[in-house]
């Protein structure tokens, strides 16, 4: 189909066409620094990369089971919800975070917002009226399209660690924070984001919130410097 195209009251030329269907029309907060992220990064065993994961699908999710009961688990949303406080639960195509006690935010691939949409609206449906295994109904549930709120960076490589280590001040020890972690915190003075343990190794996702997005970045980078020369086999304490 082609695009739509319009012509504004006293103009020779057609305006720019109109988004449809077909016109993906979304920019990235960080399109713009996509090759400064790319020429930033050293691969290798000494190295670090770090990159935009843009347009990923976001829920927020609420909910309280019934009858009494206080664990997500009769929450019928594949791969289920960690009860765990800050932890991730991982399915094939589907992440659950913790967030809280009764919060938590489902992160899925950008083409699978409308399936993660719709399994959503079938569990709070089967919660409610306690069609789920192991709820009895009456539960307080609601959830929330978030994905134009974050947008996410991969910070990955051998120093991925200690980048983080200089602007944030969790325990990012493999044995506090594992594979299977994650943590909302402070980072670089006051943006806040979401940390999440990448399972590649050595990998990090953080996401942020897109207006701080090129903040967040900034101090990503200039944390990164050290380990983007050289044979970037050098710590902070000189070793």
């Amino acid at each position: 189909m082609a695009d739509t195209v319009t012509t504004l009251p006293g103009a020779s030329a057609p305006a720019a066409p109109v988004p449809t269907a077909s016109t993906d029309a979304r920019s990235s907060p960080l399109l713009h620094r996509a090759e400064e992220l790319a020429r930033a990064g050293r691969p290798g065993p000494y190295g670090v990369e770090l990159r935009e994961v843009p347009f990923l699908t976001q829920f927020n999710v609420r909910y309280r089971p019934g009858g009494g009961r206080s664990a997500p688990d009769g929450f019928p949303l594949t791969p289920g919800l960690p009860g765990t406080p800050n932890t991730v639960r991982r399915g094939d195509d589907r992440t659950a975070l913790w967030l809280g006690p009764d919060e938590w935010l489902v992160v899925a691939p950008p083409d699978a917002h409308a399936a993660t949409e719709d399994a959503l609206r079938a569990a709070a449906e089967a919660v409610r009226t306690g069609a789920a295994e192991g709820d009895a109904g009456g539960a307080r549930v609601a959830y929330t399209d978030v994905s134009a709120h974050s947008t996410a960076l991969r910070l990955g490589g051998a120093r991925a660690r200690d980048v983080l280590r200089k602007v944030c001040a969790i325990d990012l020890h493999p044995r506090a924070f594992g594979a299977d972690a994650c943590a909302q915190t402070l980072l670089a003075r006051g943006a806040r984001v979401l940390l999440v343990a990448d399972p590649e190794p050595d990998g990090f996702l953080l996401f942020v919130r897109a207006s701080f997005a090129d903040y967040v970045t900034d101090w990503l980078l200039d944390s990164m410097a050290e380990y983007a020369v050289g044979d970037g086999q050098c710590t902070n304490d000189g070793r």
